[in-house]
């Protein structure tokens, strides 16, 4: 990796290593985010769920979906940029094939931030009842609690979004989203 760290400016290369520190091994990124405080979620079945049941019209569960899901993927354009932009920087160091498998490294944040919330919503959509949709309704609250954390504190989301490279925005929408549909699921 020296040769290609030799060819940044410090900031990069700098970014490089604490990036390639951060970032667990391929599973490992759930088991950081489980690991950090607050990492474990209460199962649904333990929470009151008679709030949220019926709280919520199905037209504005899905459009809480539809968004959710919609800034997910935007954030996923913002990493293959970024991506674009590392291998950019060292394409012609000696070993920009293992760089750039570094680069790919950068989809972690959506392994963080992952697609149980989405699929919790869908559970919610097609519930056969209000309680079971209650229940689900909580448990999507608890998960867009813990994304929320994960925002703010998750190390790998951090360094991203700070990245020397290409400016990305990943926090700023993805926090608007997800504090969108905790007000519906209040």
């Amino acid at each position: 990796m020296a040769p290609s760290l030799d060819r940044l400016n410090d900031t990069q290369a700098d970014f490089i290593r604490r990036f390639v520190l951060s970032v667990p091994e391929a599973t490992g990124v759930e088991a950081a985010r489980i690991d950090a405080p607050g990492g474990d979620l209460p199962e649904a079945d333990t929470m009151s769920t008679a709030p949220l049941a019926g709280a919520i019209s199905l037209v504005a569960l899905q459009k809480a979906r539809l968004g959710w899901d919609g800034e997910r993927k935007r954030v996923a354009a913002e990493l293959k940029k970024l991506e674009a932009a590392m291998v950019a920087a060292f394409k012609e160091a000696d070993d920009a094939r293992d760089m750039a498998g570094i680069a790919t490294k950068v989809h972690g944040v959506l392994e963080v931030i992952d697609a149980r919330l989405l699929d919790t919503l869908d559970a919610a959509l097609t519930a056969p009842d209000a309680g079971a949709r209650g229940a689900l309704l909580s448990k999507s609250a608890g998960l867009v609690d813990q994304y929320l954390a994960d925002l703010d504190g998750h190390p790998l989301i951090q360094l991203v979004e700070h990245n020397p490279f290409l400016r990305v925005n990943v926090t700023t929408g993805l926090r608007r989203a997800l504090r969108g549909l905790r007000a519906e699921l209040v």
